[in-house]
């Protein structure tokens, strides 16, 4: 089986444990599921999301957003029944009271792209250190940070 494969039913099979959980109390009537989602995850949910919802018969309805913004509209209080985030902010969650404790399922790992101009001088990566001091000499960095994307030059 290829990689991709693999891990696409990896994904479908851990969805829907998650999914599971939240209907596994219900009648044997259709659920409406709400899903707060990272957005980094939506390539993955467009997929997943119609084969889960064809083969339980139950509905789900989501609201993307990065992972901060997802956090914060729980901590506004907003209900959902499932809530993908980063691990740190799950956590943060958690001890607040606003998710489920012991709840956490890992889906995925997001990874990090480096990309420079064409014709720009490539940047030294061999390490953390070597990294920020590259981003620092060029004056600019941009990140995103919790719900917000901006430019920055601080560590």
């Amino acid at each position: 089986m290829k990689r991709r494969s693999a891990l696409s039913v990896s994904a479908l099979m851990a969805l829907g444990v998650a999914l599971f959980g939240v209907i596994a109390g219900s009648t044997a009537r259709a659920a409406e599921i709400k899903l707060l989602c990272a957005v980094a995850l939506q390539p993955a949910m467009v997929v997943l999301i119609p084969d889960f919802e064809k083969s339980s018969g139950h509905k789900v309805t989501i609201a993307y957003g990065t992972a901060g913004a997802v956090a914060d509209r729980v901590q506004k209080g907003e209900a959902a029944d499932i809530v993908i985030s980063s691990v740190p902010l799950i956590d943060q969650l958690q001890a607040q009271g606003r998710v489920v404790a012991d709840t956490r399922v890992n889906l995925a790992k997001v990874g990090v792209g480096v990309f420079v101009r064409r014709g720009a001088a490539k940047p030294d990566i061999s390490s953390a250190d070597a990294f920020k001091r590259s981003m620092h000499l060029r004056g600019q960095l941009t990140r995103t940070i919790g719900h917000r994307c901006g430019n920055e030059t601080q560590d």
